[in-house]
């Protein structure tokens, strides 16, 4: 358009001064950036001036936030990048923001908490789902005199129950002010995760004595025979004695040797007996030379 009204003025020169000055006017504005146009009044002058109108960004409200991100995905279940290991949660609609529990996944509003601390004041409904370890974990083991075990029907209020102060099933039994409450037959050691070290069930039992209160829940629950329980002999011959004895083959090789002492390279290689010991290969049992086969 600028160049249409250059040709525009080549033709008009012999007008008169008028004219010309109409046309290069008209070039001025053909020439300026096309913007949005805004009139801002002059309190001065009462003149408008031309000015672009900036895009604002307008953040959401908190509320709002919660709605999208609670929107993102409806299924109707909890959706956890790493499951809780000893809280259960279900699925509540009638969860809003500020609610105890609610958000309980992080995605959504509708996922709670319930019946764990700090949540036992939202009960568990029996639809809810529960952590996969089922266990007393007590900060401190209790005394002699009591024993615990796991109660899926215990609720807040119940004789016994919330024994570890923190598990509503954790209950008391068969001791003390408890004796109304049976412990079941079928006691036993009852881990979290297998440990390596051999463990059984010793009646006789106490907390402070080597080995007792092995899996955090049972007095009687005791490890024996591995370092550091070497000294408690595990029932039915086990390890066996006068030789070796590996869960698993370790790579290095290994042999019985009689005169093993704690502190010497290779010795108590099984974890169990002093006297066996890892010898040879290019490590750091070269030194320790393996007996002719």
């Amino acid at each position: 358009a600028a160049m249409a009204a250059m040709g525009h003025l080549g033709r008009v020169r012999s007008v008169g001064p008028q004219s010309c000055k109409l046309v290069v006017t008209a070039i001025m504005l053909l020439s300026q950036p096309r913007l949005t146009l805004s009139e801002e009044p002059q309190a001065k002058t009462g003149t408008s001036k031309l000015r672009a109108s900036p895009s604002k960004v307008v953040p959401l409200p908190k509320q709002d936030k919660l709605a999208a991100l609670s929107a993102e995905s409806k299924t109707n279940q909890c959706d956890f990048v790493n499951a809780p290991a000893d809280t259960p949660y279900f699925w509540d609609p009638s969860c809003k923001d500020g609610m105890l529990g609610c958000w309980a996944d992080g995605k959504h509003e509708e996922c709670r908490f319930c019946g764990e601390a700090p949540y036992t004041s939202v009960p568990c409904p029996a639809a809810a789902v529960q952590p996969p370890f089922q266990v007393c974990r007590f900060d401190n083991p209790p005394g002699p005199r009591f024993s615990a075990y796991w109660e899926p029907n215990c609720t807040m209020g119940m004789k016994g129950c919330k024994a570890d102060g923190r598990r509503v099933q954790c209950r008391w039994c068969g001791m003390d002010g408890y004796r109304d409450i049976p412990c079941p037959e079928d006691l036993k050691c009852t881990f979290v995760n297998e440990p390596a070290t051999p463990y059984y069930w010793d009646a006789e039992c106490r907390a402070g004595k080597l080995g007792c209160f092995a899996d955090g829940i049972h007095q009687e629950c005791r490890f024996c025979a591995k370092r550091p329980f070497e000294s408690i002999r595990c029932p039915d011959d086990f390890p066996p004695a006068g030789k070796c004895h590996f869960p698993e083959q370790p790579g290095d090789r290994y042999y019985w040797d009689a005169t093993c002492q704690l502190g010497m390279v290779g010795c108590w290689a099984d974890s169990f007996h002093a006297e066996c010991r890892f010898c040879g290969g290019d490590g750091e049992y070269a030194s320790v030379p393996c007996p002719q086969e």
